[in-house]
């Protein structure tokens, strides 16, 4: 299992894109199986919220370095080209887009529905736990990693280019910050 007991209790979430066009509980059914990895929340197209683990009890295993002060909503996002006609003509496809952080080209178009449940997500967590809505405790542009030594005292929301120790992160993209 991809997630452990937590002992201190998380102020920091941590934005993911999936890549994939798998609804989240294959998601993470998958991360378990093929990279022992998971994540306490994913967020399909249609703007529904899935729980997977209980962040105040859990910690999961979706940003390495950081994961036992944070906790991650998987956002599904559809990556690479489809093949399936039903999905394309729902969501249609739109360009790819230069990401910044690393110079990548990383689809990264996010649902009307998807970004209004990031941030009502966002706000019940501000307003039930205290988490701030921003990086509070950020000095440096919002696009750069953050240092290592830095993570644990990051409050708020961050993306997974912030904080990874994998080389050329690129998630959630620019359409969520």
């Amino acid at each position: 299992n991809a997630c452990h007991p937590r002992r201190k209790t998380p102020e920091l979430l941590i934005l993911h894109f999936t890549g994939a066009e798998n609804p989240p509980p294959v998601m993470f059914a998958n991360m378990q199986k093929t990279t022992n990895r998971s994540v306490e929340f994913g967020l399909d197209f249609y703007g529904t919220i899935w729980q997977f683990a209980d962040p105040a009890k859990l910690y999961c295993a979706h940003a390495e370095g950081a994961n036992t002060f944070s906790f991650g909503l998987e956002i599904q996002n559809r990556g690479v080209p489809s093949t399936n006609k039903v999905i394309n003509k729902r969501f249609p496809r739109g360009s790819y887009v230069e990401d910044m952080p690393w110079g990548k080209q990383s689809y990264t178009f996010f649902t009307t529905e998807q970004l209004e449940a990031v941030e009502k997500f966002v706000e019940a967590l501000t307003i039930a736990k205290g988490i701030p809505d921003k990086l509070a405790m950020l000095k440096t542009d919002i696009r750069k990693r953050i240092p290592k030594k830095s993570w644990p005292l990051l409050r708020g929301v961050a993306g997974h280019y912030h904080c990874d120790t994998e080389p050329g992160k690129i998630d959630p993209g620019p359409q969520v910050f």
